[in-house]
């Protein structure tokens, strides 16, 4: 994922959905509540869902319509915004709420609702919330993974016949170009560099074309920044722009060998993953 805030924004959901699942556990075993354990499983049930409605916007570039298509957590979502979230002017005037203090419970409690035209009494049942966000979520989830799995699958279906290990065959001849190049003035040292960096940029590009960012892999990264040095001190001894001894561009040229061994590995793997 090569948008950092989307990155992140990813990570805080998931996080969140779990840790509002730590808070609500406790609250089903508990016997007794008061005004801070109301308030704040309402505002947990409304948090645990704004959190699964930016996963999926995170993921798929669009969030969950509650209204629309679930209706039942919409409606906590509007019973949290009476009771807690604006209970003194909510919708600009157009009502206000009060808890009944004496029918506060675990399970349910009421409270007052004073409208333009009536005052009824409602039940907020807290108990069947939790069970009805329970389900739905976990049936949102579901979704989101199975259709995450089906565009994986569609994704990797596009490399499953190219390769990225092929791009590294013939590293061999050229280093040994390059290491001809040390020690006596060899033409074709530059050509061959000029490959290696060809087919290098390459491989980068087809990583990127996989997983959308060059870093998502932490050991691909920290390969990626070695060859990058390697072949930057490399290009500058060939082009007479960085000055040293023979044995420093040899060990520098050796080096590179080994890296691109170890990427070699790598890319092998990625192309069973994508196989």
């Amino acid at each position: 994922m090569r948008d950092l805030k989307k990155r992140n924004q990813l990570c805080a959901c998931l996080y969140t959905i779990w840790d509002s699942e730590v808070a609500i556990s406790p609250y089903k075993k508990t016997k007794k509540v008061t005004y801070l354990e109301i308030y704040g499983i309402l505002q947990t049930l409304f948090v645990q869902q704004d959190a699964v409605s930016n996963l999926s916007f995170s993921v798929f570039g669009s969030s969950i319509e509650f209204k629309c298509d679930y209706s039942k957590l919409y409606e906590i979502r509007e019973r949290r915004n009476d009771i807690i979230g604006h209970p003194t002017n909510r919708r600009n005037w157009e009502s206000f709420h009060i808890i009944h203090r004496n029918s506060i419970s675990p399970e349910w409690f009421e409270y007052v609702s004073y409208l333009e035209d009536e005052t009824p009494i409602r039940y907020m049942d807290i108990r069947n919330a939790l069970k009805v966000q329970s389900e739905y979520l976990l049936i949102i989830l579901k979704n989101m993974k199975k259709k995450l799995e089906k565009e994986q699958k569609v994704h990797k279906l596009k490399f499953k016949k190219n390769k990225l290990a092929s791009l590294s065959k013939i590293y061999h001849y050229h280093l040994g170009k390059l290491i001809d190049g040390v020690y006596s003035w060899y033409p074709l040292a530059t050509q061959s560099l000029e490959s290696l960096i060809g087919s290098y940029k390459k491989i980068k590009e087809g990583i990127v074309a996989r997983y959308d960012d060059i870093n998502a892999l932490p050991w691909i990264e920290n390969s990626v920044n070695k060859l990058d040095f390697l072949f930057s001190k490399i290009s500058s001894y060939f082009d007479g722009s960085w000055i040293c001894e023979q044995i420093e561009i040899y060990i520098f040229v050796e080096a590179l060998g080994d890296e691109l061994k170890l990427m070699e590995d790598m890319l092998k793997e990625i192309d069973e993953d994508f196989s």
